[in-house]
């Protein structure tokens, strides 16, 4: 879900920052750059300040909680919302916001409702927010099982114009869910003649793969490989379908194209997916140098995690565990900030610094919430530090 909602956002509110006036203005449109940056740490002082310098703005409490959703302080956010719903004049992104909250929290029917009631709040012509509210929404439909809805959700958004073969796959994905596989073949298939984009193949095959039905998203990908094209794109999405496949040699060939490429972010997609099939024919060597190359072209926080942990299975664990801490520091905000967390736990265990360890999981547990494996874990380091 993380996911789509840093798709959709930043928040549709960022396309009236024109009609924001005022003493917060300066405050708020600074905020809402980092916010767009995902630098949310630092957003959220600046939009902060826009609410202390002009408390009547509904949209400075609307920015000021979708900012609180991306650091998860779910009720900061909330509290936000209902500020903006009672001054009034933003309804609709007021009841956006809490949507889109619900949705992170997985409160699926309570986000149904939200949306519903933004859908409702909008008194203008269709539009593009009107769009951005119906995606959520439909997606929150089927989320809850409400699949009907879903589907009609989609259908309706094809009829306002949205993207076609987009809202098209979103029918078969709910269709599958239904255990209609027939019906879902059918939208799948009209995907693949509206389209010949590969990351669509990859998608349907993903879809078929989450309810294990494999045979049948198999097809799509051999289907995709004989798509032609000798873009950069395309060697990359070869690439991918021959890594989903596990065929790793024919996989990195396809790579090597874009991996020389004067384009950068492809470049580092091409050698981040080299090196991680390398890693998975255990020649952590050269997944290393790839992971190293990806880096140089780009430095991301997930490339940096996968790096960390490739050090650890060669026994680098002080060297693995400099390369996390210092993309945690790096990139507070980042969306694989849990899993870092967690692996920089790993490694302190490797490198036998249990005090340091637990302490790092008594800070992780104030952030995400615990399950059987952190109760595990943590009776794990009690019981080594002796305080079991």
């Amino acid at each position: 879900m993380k996911n789509m909602i840093k798709k959709l956002l930043p928040c549709m509110a960022a396309a009236l920052l024109s009609a924001c006036v005022g003493p917060g203005e300066d405050y708020h449109t600074e905020g809402m750059k980092l916010y767009s940056e995902g630098k949310y740490s630092q957003a959220q002082e600046l939009l902060a300040q826009a609410v202390a310098a002009d408390n009547g703005k509904a949209l400075y409490y609307v920015d000021l909680g979708m900012n609180c959703i991306q650091t998860a302080d779910y009720k900061q956010a909330k509290d936000n919302f209902d500020r903006a719903l009672i001054i009034g004049g933003e309804d609709e992104l007021a009841y956006r916001g809490l949507g889109i909250m619900a949705l992170d929290q997985e409160l699926w029917a309570d986000a149904v409702s939200y949306f519903t009631q933004a859908v409702d709040a909008i008194d203008m012509e269709v539009g593009p927010l009107e769009v951005d509210i119906l995606k959520y929404k439909a997606y929150a439909h089927k989320k809850a099982g409400e699949y009907d809805e879903a589907l009609g959700a989609y259908k309706a958004l094809i009829e306002l114009g949205d993207d076609r073969v987009e809202n098209t796959f979103a029918q078969g994905d709910v269709c599958l869910l239904m255990g209609k596989e027939e019906e879902a073949r059918t939208y799948f298939d009209e995907v693949i003649k509206l389209s010949n984009d590969v990351s669509y193949y990859i998608a349907i095959y993903n879809s078929y793969s989450a309810r294990k039905l494999y045979a049948q998203g198999a097809g799509y990908l051999n289907k995709a490989l004989v798509v032609e094209g000798s873009s950069d794109d395309a060697h990359l999405n070869r690439g991918m379908i021959y890594y989903i496949m596990g065929n790793y040699e024919n996989a990195v060939t396809e790579f090597s194209y874009p991996y020389e490429s004067a384009d950068a972010d492809k470049a580092a997609k091409a050698a981040m997916y080299t090196a991680l099939c390398r890693e998975k024919q255990k020649l952590y060597s050269e997944a290393i140098s790839a992971y190293v190359y990806s880096l140089k072209k780009k430095d991301d926080p997930q490339v940096n995690n996968y790096y960390a942990m490739c050090l650890a299975r060669t026994g680098e664990y002080n060297l693995a565990w400099n390369v996390i801490h210092t993309a945690i520091e790096t990139y507070p905000d980042c969306e694989c900030m849990q899993d870092m967390m967690w692996n920089e736990i790993v490694l302190y265990e490797k490198m036998e610094m249990f005090p340091s360890a637990y302490t790092r999981l008594t800070e992780y547990l104030k952030i995400y919430p615990g399950d059987a494996v952190t109760e595990k874990e943590m009776a794990f380091l009690k019981l080594k530090m002796g305080t079991a």
